[in-house]
């Protein structure tokens, strides 16, 4: 059997193929295993939010808050947490510009979220700045969505 030298060549030609399909298949488990990873971090936001929740319940401020800043460093777009956060800041540590800071953290997250605005409401009211308290009220109540419409301050 006689070997032309294109042979050699095309032998070489499927080398940078299986370089492409290797470097495919590697990226494409850096993308599933990242996509669990975001998963299991959402996941375990929400287990900490809610162990957050039960401490808060019992007026047990310290661990609630301890709960809740783990879960906004798992997961930092959790809208719930921040108003979480925001009300520790604002009806038991009475630090408004950092509980008006989460709540408006909260809005830019989902903006027709009616308990960050009925909250945020509050914490201007508490600063003196009721213009801003009366729209955060407005946009609050505006939401036909609003479950607890009833409870706005």
């Amino acid at each position: 059997m006689i070997l032309s030298d294109n042979f050699t060549n095309d032998m070489k030609r499927p080398e940078p193929v299986a370089k492409a399909t290797l470097l495919s298949a590697v990226a494409l488990f850096i993308v599933c295993a990242c996509a669990t990873t975001g998963n299991e971090s959402i996941q375990k936001a929400a287990a900490h939010y809610q162990m957050g929740l039960s401490y808060l319940n019992d007026n047990n401020i310290q661990p609630a808050f301890v709960e809740f800043q783990k879960a906004l460093e798992l997961n930092p777009r959790d809208k719930e947490v921040h108003d979480a956060i925001g009300l520790i800041y604002l009806l038991k540590l009475e630090d408004y510009t950092k509980a008006i800071e989460h709540f408006q953290k909260a809005l830019s997250i989902d903006r027709n979220f009616s308990e960050a605005a009925n909250n945020l409401g509050f914490a201007y009211e508490k600063t003196g700045r009721f213009n801003d308290a009366i729209e955060s009220y407005k946009a609050a109540l505006s939401n036909p969505l609003y479950i607890n419409a009833e409870k706005a301050y």
